[in-house]
């Protein structure tokens, strides 16, 4: 009889600290402009140029050689080991992972830069993939895609009015930052899928909420499986014993920012 292998124990991936990984993001961002495509959807999204300014929107170049150059760039006064979307190439130089798509930053309570969103077109759809470089994913070879590479964790956005004793939750952070700048600074904490709530409860405890407000896309009255979602995240929140009411609105308009954007503002029918 053959002795059975010992279990894998799980790799340990090193993550670099808030502190660090926003200093990487903010002067990446600070590096790169916003294109005119870019700029003229969010515009048309309903946000403001003072919230396009402050929310520092910016557009990924779509060659690799300008990634490239960014890497090394911020790899001379920046540690770039452990920030999601940065790996090493084979010659040991510094990447950046990704492609052309909107960069979209998920920020803390204090406005730090957890982590970075790209919207990305695929097969003429938008999505929304994080700016990360994973170290399992591998080329057919299977030699490592993303060599020294660390990946993103689903980070949860926070926007608008911290001090609000009242917030709403809903996915996405464009979603959210438009959302909050259509409703004067309403508080907004964005997950970045209805299933990533994993990092929500530790977000809801470092403000000071008193009543959630659940804003995720009219789909959740269409389909059982985002409806049943929703469900899992309110027991999730159950234990932090804060008022949630889930809100409803007309479902010509899917999201709230589209709702709010293109309709008069209502008090929600709970």
């Amino acid at each position: 009889m053959f002795p059975q292998a010992a279990p894998k124990e799980p790799r340990q991936e090193y993550m670099a600290p808030l502190e660090q990984r926003h200093d990487v993001y903010y002067d990446l961002l600070a590096l790169l402009s916003l294109s005119e495509h870019d700029f003229l959807d969010l515009l048309g999204r309903g946000l403001t140029l003072d919230a396009i300014e402050q929310n520092m929107y910016r557009s990924m170049p779509a060659k690799v050689e300008t990634r490239s150059e960014l890497a090394q760039t911020l790899s001379r006064t920046h540690d770039l080991h452990g920030v999601p979307g940065f790996y090493r190439s084979e010659n040991g130089d510094w990447r950046l992972s990704g492609n052309s798509g909107l960069l979209i930053p998920y920020c803390t309570a204090k406005g730090y830069i957890q982590g970075l969103q790209r919207r990305a077109e695929i097969g003429g759809k938008r999505c929304y993939v994080w700016v990360s470089s994973n170290p399992d994913k591998c080329r057919k070879d299977g030699s490592p895609l993303y060599p020294c590479g660390t990946r993103a964790h689903g980070w949860i956005h926070i926007t608008g009015n911290v001090h609000s004793t009242t917030a709403s939750i809903t996915e996405g952070a464009l979603k959210g930052d438009t959302a909050s700048c259509l409703s004067n600074g309403a508080l907004y904490l964005c997950a970045p899928g209805v299933n990533a709530i994993k990092y929500l409860p530790s977000a809801i405890r470092s403000l000071s909420v008193e009543r959630l407000l659940g804003e995720y896309d009219m789909d959740q009255i269409r389909q059982e499986q985002y409806s049943a979602a929703l469900r899992r995240m309110q027991d999730t929140l159950k234990p932090l014993g804060i008022p949630y009411i889930q809100q409803m609105w007309n479902p010509a308009y899917n999201g709230i920012d589209d709702y709010k954007l293109h309709s008069r503002w209502l008090p929600l029918a709970a």
